[in-house]
């Protein structure tokens, strides 16, 4: 509103039902009133909390009194005695209140009102304006989850998903989400989401219809049953027969797969699932597909196409039947060239490791002057090569691994790292080579990013990963992805849980500056990769760092 009204436009807001024939209040043009929906109109009466001074606004429902409410509904007696007040007031159904000078402020819908077993109230429409800032999001509506919780239906906008080159949409939204999240309160907090590709259900006049959202939510984890033969499905050509017998063996699909359906939002493929099936077409195909292939993909059809492309146009590296294939073949590929070792900080000058040395000893004392940081566990690290698994709650959780572990194991201990933190000016790419960090974006270089961290360990060093990926808004540990998994089992090395605790009372996301709250990071007995899956690996890491807080 306050924008129309700078550009020169005069706004003018009311309010009522199709049961009040309709406007019941309304702002007068002299004295309107931004975000209120005006006063009442001549013979109506408003019943609602009244807001005094500063104190918080009041919740209540809106009844209405006066000759223009209906007299009730047409052969529906129970229905008509539901809606009136036994003293006559109409039941509105919408919540609000009435300020000093009279206006009228809604603020909800009684029935839309999401009540947490907290005794927390949640209006929907206020989740869904603070979240709809993202770009990335289309149409959201938000619901009751049954993690009592607050969940939401999401349509994402994939036409700027393709101009920006997101090829991995669930986790540029979960990072948006939570980016969102540390404006919030808690409860707030959109916590679980369903992504869906055709517009969400509204009425005529473009109102969400609320009580489909949760059926939406509901079709989209119900599994169809009853497995179908690939030959049950129509396939055009020898690739699309290979593309869709990799992808339902891959994700584990007893049902048709078409080449309509997107790879993320239809059959659930993230960025990491997107390499696994790049590896396992490799294998099938006896192809190498080059680097960057998939990432303006978004179909299954898309896919074929490219696959056929790289396949019949002679731009993939053609592998005989001994050669390996897959992630073996990537992950034992040439060494990456000097300028990326060194990006890394692998040989760094004795000067800058001396200057590290430095740099993490005042870290060590800050952490246990300020926040009492102790390690524990220390003995369970194996020789390397390994993989280190933290829990990820804070940005101090990097710090207080790299200065922790005493400096003969870091000097031997590489981090993957988001890129967007690590690059584009010289003095992040300074700091990057000199924490020993490979820069890994799951939308542009996570092929490269997984070559560099095989290459590491082939090496005799060893590598920090966050499964989680991203920063945990509320401290609890979210979804752990596969990457730690793939390097686990691929090149043979164990993977030593660790959880951090505290981290996150003393810097959780939204905060500037540390707060003096005690830190403590636990080691874990290395756990071996097995005949486990990728998942099942980074599934066993997640339920020891659990236990770990027991």
């Amino acid at each position: 509103m306050a924008r129309l009204e700078s550009y020169g436009f005069t706004v003018v807001e009311g309010y009522g039902l199709t049961e009040t024939s309709p406007v019941v209040t309304f702002n007068p043009l002299d004295k309107r009133r931004p975000g209120s929906a005006g006063i009442p109109l001549k013979g109506v009466e408003i019943s609602a909390p009244k807001k005094t001074g500063n104190a918080p606004p009041p919740e209540g429902e809106i009844l209405i009194k006066g000759p223009m409410v209906f007299k009730g509904y047409l052969n529906m007696p129970d229905e008509t005695a539901k809606t009136f007040t036994t003293d006559g007031w109409f039941r509105s159904g919408d919540l609000g209140y009435l300020d000093e000078d009279g206006y009228l402020f809604i603020t909800g819908r009684s029935k839309e009102v999401i009540v947490l077993s907290s005794g927390k109230k949640v209006y929907p429409d206020d989740v869904e304006q603070a979240y709809a800032a993202i770009p990335l999001i289309k149409e959201l509506c938000v619901y009751a989850s049954e993690r009592d919780t607050v969940g939401a239906v999401i349509v994402p906008n994939m036409d700027y998903a393709r101009q920006m080159r997101i090829a991995t949409v669930e986790s540029a939204i979960k990072w948006e989400l939570n980016k969102i999240a540390t404006e919030l309160p808690p409860y707030m907090r959109i916590k679980d989401f369903t992504l869906a590709a055709e517009p969400l259900p509204r009425t005529r006049l473009g109102k969400i219809k609320r009580f489909l959202v949760k059926a939406i939510v509901s079709s989209t984890a119900a599994a169809p049953e009853g497995d179908i033969a690939l030959a049950d499905i129509q396939v055009s050509d020898t690739y699309t027969a290979a593309v869709i017998s990799t992808i339902k063996e891959l994700m584990k699909l007893k049902r048709p797969v078409t080449t309509n359906e997107t790879l993320e939002l239809d059959l659930g493929i993230d960025s990491l699932t997107r390499l696994e099936l790049q590896s396992a077409l490799e294998e099938r195909l006896k192809v190498r597909f080059p680097a960057g292939f998939g990432l303006d993909i978004y179909t299954v059809k898309e896919l074929v196409d490219g696959v056929r492309a790289i396949c019949e146009g002679g731009s993939a590296a053609a592998n005989g039947d001994e050669t390996q294939s897959g992630f073996k073949e990537m992950f034992n590929a040439a060494a990456p060239d000097a300028d990326e070792l060194k990006g890394v900080g692998l040989n760094n000058t004795f000067t800058a490791r001396l200057f590290t040395r430095s740099v993490l000893w005042i870290i060590r004392q800050y952490l246990r002057r300020f926040n009492r940081g102790r390690l524990i566990g220390i003995e369970n690290l194996p020789a390397p090569p390994y993989l280190i698994s933290p829990n990820h709650t804070s940005y101090l959780d990097a710090f207080v691994v790299a200065a922790l572990l005493p400096w003969e194991v870091f000097s031997k201990l590489y981090f993957q790292g988001a890129e967007d933190i690590f690059r584009d000016t010289p003095v992040r790419e300074f700091v990057a080579r000199l924490g020993h960090v490979i820069p890994i974006d799951p939308n542009v270089n996570l092929e490269k990013a997984m070559s560099m961290s095989a290459y590491l360990l082939r090496q005799g060093l060893s590598l920090c990963i966050f499964p989680e990926g991203a920063r945990s808004v509320d401290g609890t540990l979210q979804e752990f992805k596969k990457g730690v998994g793939i390097l686990s089992k691929e090149c043979g090395v164990p993977v030593v849980p660790v959880r951090i605790d505290g981290a996150y009372e003393a810097m959780p996301r939204g905060a500037f500056w540390p707060k003096p709250a005690a830190i403590t990071m636990r080691l874990g007995k290395p756990i071996l990769p097995g005949d486990g899956t990728y998942q099942s690996i980074s599934e066993e890491i997640k339920a020891a760092i659990a236990a770990m807080g027991n």
